[in-house]
């Protein structure tokens, strides 16, 4: 059984800080969760930032105001459904007995995130015993899926870890019921036992002719036409990745986020939003590891494997052979010019923007200096970053 030995993260423990960043970080992640509906939109295809974009902010340094002025925009500016007013929503329902036939159905996002307090406030406060209950302990656990609504349930539950906030992880337990993803059914499928490395798979992925003319646009909707179309061959190239070795492999899958993120710019200097999705995602997964069960590691990974590859293909498949990490930085720049360029500017408070910043931050605190690559890439990014690309339709083409 493969396991993790890497060290869990520092925990930041918000709901019993004194200092006044935490108590204003704490109080509102409290207003998100009554006011901020998780699912968003007529389709409820989007989904609630206000936790990810506040917590980024607080971990790379933000100041109150800039949290309150943060939540402001994240919830009036892009004109968020609140609770109170979305008649979209199935309000109450949900029930110990019955929590497993409302899966996907995505109307019960309310009822699932109130269903989920009253477990924690069961257990009296223990939101970590609810979270292992309702993940790992069945013969059908919802932790198979969790990669599902491009892996927000996971970079919910990653937050929720580092801040130590039960109503985040609540949060996180109610995405992974309403956005449970269809590959959950594929993850007793053994690895083939090929085992080509990342770079090997996706050479081969980009050259298959399996996928030529499937996808004309990049964007979400394509992993619905992946699946529909192209899943026998999808699963091949899945199979082909065996996990024998979880923490240099994750630091392999990461890298290549990396690269994929960062070095993929359109001449507008527009980033990959799909791409940037891959690297917070796999983020989430370094944060979570150390926290799950050793029997977790490898399903989970295979899981964030099948993120990457479907995202890859659904972003036409990017030639990789002459993709490089920026050069080094000079000693001018370090992580605390990042933290100061972080906030300022049109995109100074894009959640998306923020989270690759920490996830660069966190890979070199992982992984270590390596040349200097994730600070260059950090350095690159915030400076050269002029908005995001890679939508294609949008959610038009979901249906």
């Amino acid at each position: 059984m493969a396991s993790t030995t890497l060290s869990p993260l520092p925990s930041y423990d918000i709901p019993h800080q004194s200092d006044e960043r935490s108590r204003a970080l704490y109080a509102l992640l409290q207003q998100g969760h009554g006011e901020v509906a998780l699912l968003l939109g007529p389709k409820l295809l989007f989904h609630s930032h206000v936790p990810h974009k506040l917590g980024s902010a607080y971990c790379l340094g933000a100041s109150v105001d800039q949290m309150r002025e943060m939540y402001q925009t994240e919830t009036v500016g892009l004109n968020y459904e609140k609770k109170a007013d979305n008649d979209l929503f199935i309000r109450e329902g949900v029930t110990r007995e019955n929590w497993r036939d409302m899966i996907n159905n995505k109307s019960y996002t309310i009822s699932f995130t109130e269903f989920f307090d009253q477990e924690v406030s069961q257990t009296d406060g223990d939101w970590k015993s609810v979270v292992n209950e309702y993940l790992f302990d069945s013969s059908n656990p919802l932790i198979n899926g969790f990669i599902g609504g491009l892996g927000h349930p996971l970079i919910h539950l990653a937050y929720a870890y580092e801040l130590q906030c039960p109503q985040v992880a609540t949060e996180a337990l109610s995405l992974a019921c309403t956005e449970r993803d269809y590959t959950f059914r594929f993850m007793d499928l053994p690895s083939s036992g090929v085992n080509y490395s990342l770079r090997e798979i996706l050479t081969k992925v980009h050259s298959d002719s399996r996928f030529d003319n499937l996808l004309d646009l990049p964007g979400y909707a394509n992993i619905f036409v992946i699946f529909g179309s192209a899943e026998p061959a999808l699963l091949e190239y899945w199979q082909a990745w065996e996990v024998n070795d979880p923490d240099r492999q994750l630091e392999e899958i990461m890298d290549l986020a990396v690269l994929l993120t960062i070095s993929t710019p359109s001449p507008e200097h527009h980033y990959d939003f799909y791409f940037a999705h891959m690297l917070t995602v796999g983020h989430a997964v370094r944060l979570l590891l150390p926290h799950f069960a050793s029997e977790w590691v490898t399903p989970v990974l295979r899981q964030y494997w099948m993120f990457v590859l479907y995202l890859y293909i659904a972003q036409l498949r990017p030639d990789i052979s002459h993709l490089k990490f920026p050069s080094s930085v000079g000693n001018e720049k370090d992580w605390d010019f990042v933290k100061a360029e972080a906030f300022c500017g049109e995109f100074g408070y894009d959640s998306h923007r923020l989270k690759v910043l920490r996830a660069l931050k966190v890979a070199e605190e992982t992984w270590g200096w390596k040349g200097g690559q994730y600070l260059a890439s950090a350095v690159r990014f915030v400076q050269d970053f002029n908005g995001w690309t890679g939508f294609g339709r949008g959610v038009d083409g979901v249906e």
